[in-house]
């Protein structure tokens, strides 16, 4: 109420929101009737402030009786004055009620006595507790970790009238933290006891972790790696390309492995090999993790390995060379001695022939002279006869070139052997297989012509194969040679009869195929599994020493990523598949 003329105060009365008003002069009626209004309106709002307030009110005590979490309120001296069903079933009550009468102070719910004395001191000290950690008694006796959020409710005075808040059971968040300690105790112990340097990198290629022997490799502490990049702890060396190969790891979540030469801190280089694959954080980020095997040993075995193995490989070759030998000299020994017959005839041949020019260098002379001897002409007529000089004349070219025919065989049986028995090179060639199977089949020729017919069925399409010439005629060989035997055994040596060799080359898509089949003995099915085992031999003594089908799979496998396989029936023979890629790439 004011009796001010002025705006500026009837502006200011607009704020206090007025419920109405007069204008002077006061008419007593109009002042009755507003006072009268005024305190209707009055009552009107205390009532739906009461009203409002009955209805926060209710939704508070529904919240309060509801809610998920524990709700309570407590003296400054610790007696529970209210609790929630949530707190009481939290706590293992059956009601608030009996928790109360239970409970006489919160300092009995408490493990430790201790932890009401820093709650206490702490809401004195900032008016509220936050995220406050504590481990309180279940009625059962168990222990439960809780989570506190707390207040204090001052008066004007500003004590502490009582202290209210929210209690939430954290029991199975720290009882899994704990058992992420103990996995995190555990990995540690793990990773230290594996002698190989292990390492783990963020998003950011920070180390984040490392094990005891990466520490040992590069001869620094954990606190020294952890928290920098490789560029950051190897100044001195190139380390992009293992940046490239981490972030190939964080972007696709493919696994990486490399091969490469590393030093250790004292300088010493060792061979490595160093794999690389993705492992999600608690995040869901990705993380790299290394693991560096000195492969430096392994290295020096597979070395020594292939120089055994190739050693090998040129014994077995020496030894079916040794028992071929026989019918490799046989095989020399006929065209050098019908060399050797035409030789003699050409020297016999020469001898007559120069009779005959002396006889006619004498006729010569005397014609020249202007005085013919008649004589000389009947000697010249009886050389003739004696020498058979128009035998000679025909017999000549035949004798040369059944001697070339046999030199260039000789040749061939040379070259054979030579290609077979030279250990080649180290690097894979382009080849004719159609070639590789006859220059082997001119190696075997004699020990295989007594046992059986070869019969060749080689593909002129087969484009050149990236192979190991020497390595695939041994193959070939091998294969040959088991067949002549056991078409040996089927025909008592040959004294039933001959047998057949199948010899088959095709292309099929990216492979070369070699099929070779004979009709021999077959392989006993209880074999089988045994056939490529090395120095398994069904032979008798003396004739192989079980190595040929081993270092067969050996070369076809291992050298050229290729098949060796066989089909076989006892007593019907055998047949050897063998598949070789066309392309370097297939494996």
């Amino acid at each position: 109420i004011t009796g001010d003329p002025h705006d500026e105060t009837f502006e200011r009365s607009k704020s206090a929101k007025p419920i109405g008003y007069i204008l002077k002069p006061i008419d007593l009626k109009s002042l009755k009737h507003t006072i009268e209004t005024t305190l209707d309106s009055y009552q009107t709002s205390l009532k739906e402030m009461e009203y409002a307030l009955r209805q926060a009110e209710m939704r508070y005590r529904d919240l309060f009786e509801h809610a998920v979490q524990g709700i309570f309120r407590v003296t400054p001296e610790g007696k529970f004055l209210e609790v929630n069903p949530s707190l009481a079933k939290m706590l293992g009550y059956d009601s608030p009620e009996q928790m109360m009468d239970s409970l006489a102070n919160l300092r009995n719910l408490l493990v430790e006595a201790d932890a009401s004395k820093e709650m206490l001191r702490i809401l004195k000290e900032i008016g509220y507790l936050k995220d406050f950690e504590f481990q309180a008694y279940h009625k059962n006796g168990s222990k439960l970790w809780l989570l506190q959020n707390t207040r204090a409710v001052l008066n004007l005075q500003g004590d502490i009238l009582w202290l209210e808040g929210t209690i939430q059971n954290i029991t199975e968040r720290k009882q899994a933290e704990e058992e992420l300690r103990q996995s995190r105790r555990y990995l540690n112990t793990l990773i230290n006891c594996i002698r190989d340097p292990i390492f783990v990198k963020d998003g950011f290629l920070r180390y984040v972790l490392v094990n005891d022997a990466f520490c040992k490799w590069t001869n620094l502490g954990p606190d020294e790696i952890i928290g920098k990049t490789a560029k950051e702890l190897f100044p001195r060396l190139n380390t992009d390309h293992w940046d490239q190969s981490d972030m190939n790891v964080l972007l696709t979540g493919e696994q990486v492995s490399t091969e490469e030469e590393l030093a250790n801190y004292k300088g010493d280089l060792h061979t490595v090999m160093i794999r690389k694959f993705p492992l999600l954080d608690e995040h869901g980020g990705r993380q790299v993790v290394g693991v560096v095997r000195d492969i430096t040993e392994i290295k020096r075995a597979e070395e020594q390995r292939r120089q055994i193995e190739a050693a090998l490989n040129q014994s077995q070759k020496l030894e079916a060379i040794g028992q071929l030998a026989a019918g490799i000299a046989h095989e020399i020994n006929t065209p050098i001695q019908y060399v050797g017959s035409n030789l003699n005839f050409l020297r016999d041949a020469f001898a007559n022939l120069d009779r005959v020019l002396k006889a006619y260098a004498a006729l010569a002379e005397s014609v020249r002279n202007g005085n013919p001897d008649p004589e000389i002409i009947a000697q010249i007529e009886k050389c003739r006869a004696e020498c058979r000089l128009g035998y000679v004349i025909e017999e000549i070219p035949k004798a040369i070139s059944q001697s070339l025919e046999g030199t260039d065989r000789i040749a061939s049986i040379v070259r054979a052997m030579r290609e077979y028995a030279h250990p080649g090179k180290a690097e894979k060639q382009p080849a004719d297989l159609n070639e590789i199977v006859r220059r082997t089949l001119t190696v075997c020729h004699n020990q295989v012509k007594y046992l059986a017919e070869v019969i060749t069925d080689l593909s002129p399409d087969l484009p050149p194969l990236p192979c190991l010439p020497g390595d695939i005629s041994q193959v070939i060989l091998n294969l040959i040679v088991n067949a002549a035997d056991a078409i040996a055994q089927a025909t008592d040596e040959g004294k039933k009869g001959k047998g057949k060799i199948f010899i088959h080359t095709r292309k099929d898509g990216d492979w070369a195929e070699i099929r070779i089949r004979d009709t021999g003995v077959g392989i006993a099915k209880e074999n089988y599994p045994k056939i490529f085992t090395p120095f398994f031999t069904t032979k008798e003594p003396g004739k192989g020493t079980g190595q040929g089908l081993a270092i067969s799979r050996s070369i076809v496998v291992g050298k050229h990523n290729g098949t060796l396989d066989f089909e076989s029936e006892a007593g019907k023979g055998t047949t050897f598949i063998v598949r070789l890629p066309l392309s370097s790439d297939i494996s």
